[in-house]
This record gives C-alpha cells, structure tokens and sequence, in this order.
C-alpha cells in the first residue's frame, strides 16, 4: 500500500509537465501530463482528482509494484533501457543475471543508436563480442552510487585486462566517459544504472596508442626515450597529451635535438604533458578554466574558447576527441606545452615557447 500513498497533496491541474514524487516506502514515481492524458509511472490516470477530507484520490489503471518484486524485464522496461536489454537476451546472459548480485551499468536507448551501424553489425555477426560487451557493463556485487569513488576502478564481469575507470567531475559521477544517473533502481536480481554511453573496452593502453598513431611519431620517440612507459601503470588514470608531429616542427630543431642528448631532460619535458588524472572533454566547464598540475609539477590550463574549440594553457588547441586507452585519456595537441623544466626552448621564429602563454586570453 506504501507504494501508492504519497505524502501531500498533489492534483491533476498542477501538474503541468513532470513531476518526480517520493512514495512512502520511498520508491519513487514520475507524475506525467502528456497529450492522451494523466499518468503515474506506467500507470493511466483513469479517474483524477477525487477529493477527500484528508487528501486526493487518483484512481489508475494498472497496480504499482516497487521495484523489488519485479524482474529484469519489467525493470528495464520501465527506466526505458529496452535496447539494452534486447543486447543482453542476445548475447544470453540473463541466466547470468538471473543468479543476483550484480550491478548493471545499462547505456539509455538513444546511446546504443549513436553506435556506428558497422559496429552494431559486426556485434551481431560475433556473439562472442557481443557477449564481451554487454559483459563489460556488469560488476559482481551491488555497487551503489557512493561506492563510485574518484580515481578507482571496477572490474567488470567480463574476461579482459581493462577495467572501467570511475571519475568525479562538476556533472557527477563518470564511468569511463559516460556519465552515470543519480538514482539506480534494483530489481530481484540486479542493481541498475544508466549511463548516457556505451562502455566500449579500449583495446590499447597510452603507450601503444601513442605508438600506434602515425601522427606521434615524434612523441613516441620521446616517451621511449625518457623511460615513462615504465611509469605509466597499466591500472592507472592519465591523461596525456601529446604534440602531434606539426608541433614539434614549430620549434627550434637545433634546441630540440640538444634537449634529447639528456635522458633527465627529455623526462621532465614529457612529465610536463602528463597529468596524474584523467581529464575528459564534458569535465572541463564551457566558461572558466580547469586546471590541474602535469606530473612534471607546472600547471595545466583546460579551457574552451568562443568557438567551443578545447585549448590547453591557451596556445595549444586540441586537434583531437578524447582518445580513450586503458589507462587513461589521450588529447592530440597543436603545439608543445610551455615548460618551466625548459625555458630556453625556443620556436622556429627565435620566441621563447613560455612566452606563448601570455600572448592572448583564454576567451
């Protein structure tokens, strides 16, 4: 019965779009006007607004059960995570769930469509892939949103060296790049969160990307030279961002090549593109500045411009999307960052590459 009380008084006139309400056993109900009428969840208002001397009745069609009685099914199709569910009957993993305590990190419908069609087809083709996928959004356990601690890990159900990389940011909490919803729901046998992404398992961690990527040529070299990769930890969260090979040709190559005759040198200037955390595109604000400090110790300035166009430390623009690898996030730059570990390095005009920093405002 607790389940169709709510405390106050709420009536029909009043609700003029949505209304979320908190029902006395504390599950929780949408209260909808829509074109063909009035409705509570998934329930159809048939009769509104009986008034009583202590409160209003709204009479519907269908009874409420709370989440805890019903299946997966019925779960799923009522948070509108239909797509997803249509993945997991594929790949038949419902008996898996069917066992309990697990947690679902399930993307919403309209993540799944934005999958390239080629994508989809090839999951469709190879069951195993599918398999692994949908997998890889489930965690053993009950994972509730405080367990999603900044900088951690969780180890999905499926069989990869990858796990899914929690981050905190000004919109919430995030698993991987997708962001997680505020409320999870449980049902007889699994916890449910959406997320407004599909968690694909990268298959490269930095380095390899970086080695993989024909315009980081230069770079790569670099990171071989300096020794990092033994630094970067396969389990860890980094953000690196990486001057693409135009970049390098801006500065003084007479300089450049004097810089990597000293292995320590050659370190702190790649440490200076290296952030100890994993900074992704939506965490940076659309007006302000993020900053955080490279692993070399300065500062590092992310910012959008009028344009919407991601700079870092003003000069350098990311030419890239957020490249996500297994330890953490790539951004392809146009240009070296400054670097107090190197300031006489000059650019190809003669200029001191730190005075770049103050030559225009971030907007």
């Amino acid at each position: 019965m607790k389940r169709h009380i709510i405390k106050g008084v709420f009536c029909a006139d009043a609700i003029v779009v949505a209304v979320g309400l908190k029902t006395m056993d504390s599950g929780r109900m949408l209260f909808r006007c829509k074109r063909d009428g009035m409705s509570i969840n998934q329930a159809k208002v048939t009769i509104p607004d009986i008034v009583t001397g202590n409160g209003v009745i709204h009479g519907i069609d269908t009874v409420l059960l709370p989440d805890s009685v019903k299946n997966l099914t019925e779960l799923m199709t009522d948070m509108q995570l239909g797509s997803f569910l249509e993945l997991i009957e594929q790949a038949g993993l419902n008996a898996s769930i069917a066992r309990g305590n697990v947690t679902l990190f399930a993307p919403t419908d309209k993540a799944i469509k934005e999958l390239p069609p080629e994508y989809m087809a090839e999951l469709k083709e190879n069951p195993h892939k599918m398999s692994e996928l949908v997998q890889h959004h489930m965690v053993p356990g009950k994972v509730q949103k405080p367990d999603l601690l900044g900088d951690s890990d969780l180890v999905s159900m499926a069989d990869l060296s990858v796990t899914l990389k929690v981050n905190m940011d000004r919109q919430g909490v995030r698993l991987d790049k997708a962001k997680v919803g505020r409320r999870p729901r449980e049902c007889e046998t699994a916890l449910v969160h959406r997320v407004d992404n599909v968690l694909i398992p990268p298959k490269l961690d930095l380095m390899e990307t970086v080695m993989n990527d024909p315009e980081l040529t230069m770079f790569s070299e670099l990171l071989v030279i300096s020794g990092l990769e033994s630094i970067l930890l396969p389990t860890g969260h980094y953000t690196l961002l990486a001057p693409t090979d135009r970049a390098f040709k801006y500065l003084n190559k007479d300089q450049l090549y004097s810089m990597m005759a000293h292995r320590e040198r050659i370190l702190k200037f790649v440490e200076r593109h290296v952030i100890p955390r994993m900074v992704l595109k939506c965490a940076v604000p659309d007006a302000g500045v993020y900053t955080l400090k490279a692993m070399q110790s300065d500062k590092t300035h992310f910012a959008y411009d009028s344009r919407k166009r991601l700079h870092i430390n003003t000069h350098a623009q990311v030419v890239s999307d957020d490249i996500l690898a297994s330890n953490g996030v790539l951004y392809k730059l146009d240009h070296v960052l400054p670097c107090s570990c190197e300031r006489s390095l000059r650019n190809i005009y003669g200029q001191y590459i730190m005075s770049y920093r103050y030559r225009k405002p971030y907007r």
